[in-house]
């Protein structure tokens, strides 16, 4: 059994909105219901009930009927509440007082901060120039933006004329971005041409031109100009003059169907050209604010903060934060700039209650050595949010150790295909080390073995068993749902299949052990990756690593990085065999371990085992080098096996 690390005091329990919710349930339904898992169990048992009731339970600004809550009870291609109407931003703007929307920073500090009408009104004059430029329902708006409050802007501009907006990054490459907007064709561009990191403007004024010049069909370009490197494009117009040459004034909100897209993100893209993954305004609004009010427990009192860019879902989902009128902190720049305690500091300059952050953040962190709590107040702190990758067992003790023994940390798991979460928080719930604390409410996830079983207390397959509102509506340019069922129901024909290797325990509790098509499979017996990244990771030498197995002859290999003072010695690599050997099983020991000065990693900071597994089994033609963050550090895992491996492993 896990060993509890925080619980919540009763009186948080019934006061939180997650226990104040199942009451409501419970009185609606003449039902009783004691338990979180009690709540679960009867929202996936009634999945049509429960999800009608929140709707109206969420105060969602919704118009019109719903004719039925589900055009079908199977997937993929179901329709959620047909013939309801609303406008996502609509939502995120309704609160319009002198309360703080948007507090914006960057490594140097404040920009600005609007209140709720401040950012209505700057929507306003947004909205009015995109319905000039003839920017109307179903138009696709493209973004090559940082996270700050101008962006966010722009979004709910788009999206109050019902425009579907995409984005990335700006440290993106020029096909990287081109393979994934010239999908979608869209007829406006918001963009900026340089950005901030540790403490540098990078311009990126020739990528720019270049993306512009492949993008024909953006008519209607915008520069986001707060800084920029030059303001000479052609049919170029600047966002500072979009806020002074119009007066801001009510706002005509498109109503738009339940099923309609909001936006468009888009998968990794590491094996192929990045599928375009299209979310419904519905379904992204009402999971988010499930997720948000129930899970994390968000009211208008909270300062929201998540580090992210413009490129990760996280910013979709933070953004959502509005609408239920918190204070959203947005920062663009480095994590550890000025200093290793630059993100963490955030708490203590903007009083944030909700903190989000990556996995690998958090264990950067506890390599540093950071002892957050003996450094910063963190009074205001209330959770601490974190995803993108396994939380290790070890990092919950950091936590808990040497940031906050009085925080609901949550490990939160999901991703891009549902914009949101399979597990996460839970207020209702103690944190146990290593474990996810729930199941998402409403969502029937299971963990299935190699026959499609269920199964609790062992590893499986994460399989979804019935339709939720935030999958996919479609991918964009896929009539026939062809690249959908590849890729979610290739093994299960009308259940999900989200390829990630969970364990379920008896109380509900979740790990996340990897991605399923990174699992190793020796002698039969299934590995999650993470079982061995979580051990050595520990080892003070080692900052990362990276392991696959070659199915054909049984190999696996192990890629380490060490710290940049360290060596990679014989005795060092026979000590790391037995230590995997003692704490895991030979089973998990490696045939060959190598030294690498760097991980591949994508652009939205996934670590990427099967462009390396493709190298050494002569598959490269399938590694999309284009989504990677750096695809140059493939070189070194070339040179490994055409050195160290005479013919194929």
């Amino acid at each position: 059994m896990s060993q509890i690390l925080w619980k919540p005091l009763e009186k948080d329990v019934l006061s939180s909105q997650m226990s104040q919710f199942m009451q409501a349930v419970s009185k609606h339904f003449n039902i009783s219901l004691k338990s979180y898992s009690e709540l679960h169990a009867w929202a996936c048992n009634h999945s049509e009930e429960f999800w009608a009731y929140f709707l109206s339970y969420s105060d969602m600004i919704v118009a019109g009927n719903y004719t039925h809550v589900t055009s079908k009870d199977t997937m993929p291609g179901v329709r959620w509440f047909e013939g309801m109407q609303l406008n996502y931003a609509e939502n995120c703007l309704h609160y319009r007082d002198t309360k703080t929307a948007i507090i914006n920073c960057d490594e140097s500090g404040e920009i600005n901060r609007s209140s709720y009408t401040d950012l209505y009104d700057k929507v306003s004059c947004c909205a009015q120039f995109l319905r000039e430029k003839g920017i109307k329902k179903g138009d696709r708006v493209a973004a090559v933006v940082t996270n700050c409050e101008e962006t966010i802007v722009f979004f709910l501009a788009v999206a109050s004329l019902g425009g579907v907006c995409t984005s990335v990054s700006p440290d993106f490459g020029e096909e990287a971005i081109l393979s994934r907007f010239s999908q979608v064709n869209p007829a406006c561009i918001l963009f900026v041409d340089s950005y901030l990191y540790k403490g540098k403007f990078f311009s990126i004024n020739e990528k720019i031109e270049f993306v512009l010049t492949s993008l024909p069909t953006a008519h209607t370009r915008v520069l986001l100009d707060r800084t920029c490197q030059s303001k000479a494009y052609s049919n170029v117009v600047l966002f500072s003059d979009i806020m002074t040459q119009y007066a801001p004034s009510d706002i005509k909100f498109e109503q738009i169907g339940f099923n309609d897209p909001l936006y468009i993100l888009y998968s990794s893209g590491t094996t192929g050209k990045p599928k375009s993954i299209t979310h419904s305004v519905g379904g992204v609004l009402i999971e988010h604010l499930k997720e948000q009010r129930l899970h994390c427990n968000l009211t208008r009192d909270d300062v929201f903060f998540y580090y992210t860019s413009c490129s990760w879902m996280m910013w979709n989902w933070l953004v959502s934060g509005l609408a239920s009128g918190s204070t959203l902190v947005v920062f663009d720049g480095a994590p550890y700039y000025p200093n290793k305690l630059a993100t963490w500091k955030l708490i203590d300059d903007y009083q944030v209650t909700i903190y989000g952050t990556s996995a690998k953040y958090i264990n950067a962190s506890l390599k540093f050595n950071l002892d957050v709590g003996d450094s910063l107040d963190l009074s205001s702190l209330g959770m601490i949010l974190s995803t993108g990758s396994p939380l290790y067992e070890e990092d919950f003790d950091y936590v808990y150790s040497k940031v906050k023994s009085n925080v609901l940390l949550a490990s939160i798991s999901g991703g891009t295909d549902i914009v949101g979460c399979f597990a996460l928080g839970n207020p209702m719930l103690p944190v146990k080390r290593g474990e996810l604390q729930s199941i998402s409410l409403g969502y029937p996830v299971k963990a299935y073995d190699g026959d499609g079983n269920a199964i609790v207390n062992a590893e499986g397959e994460l399989v979804c068993e019935k339709p939720v509102p935030s999958m996919p509506i479609y991918m964009w340019n896929d009539d026939d749902f062809t690249v959908y069922k590849n890729s979610y129901f290739n093994k299960y024909p009308t259940i999900w299949n989200h390829s990630d290797f969970i364990h379920i325990t008896d109380e509900g509790g979740i790990k996340v052990l990897g991605r399923s098509d990174a699992t190793l499979n020796r002698a039969g017996i299934r590995i999650g990756t993470a079982e061995i990244y979580r051990l050595i990771e520990t080892q003070a030498m080692i900052e990362d690593s990276l392991v696959i197995h070659i199915d054909e002859t049984d190999n696996m290999i192990l890629f380490v990085q060490l710290s940049s003072n360290d060596s990679f010695t014989v005795d060092f690599k026979h000590s790391l065999k037995h230590l995997i050997k003692e704490k895991l099983s030979p089973r998990h020991c490696p045939n060959h371990i190598f030294p690498v000065t760097a991980i591949p990693y994508t652009k939205n900071g996934k670590k990427v085992e099967l462009a390396v597994k493709y190298i050494f089994t002569d598959q490269e033609e399938k590694i999309n080098v284009s989504s990677l963050h750096d695809a140059a550090v493939l070189t070194e895992y070339r040179t490994i096996k055409e050195s160290s491996f005479v013919t194929k492993v």
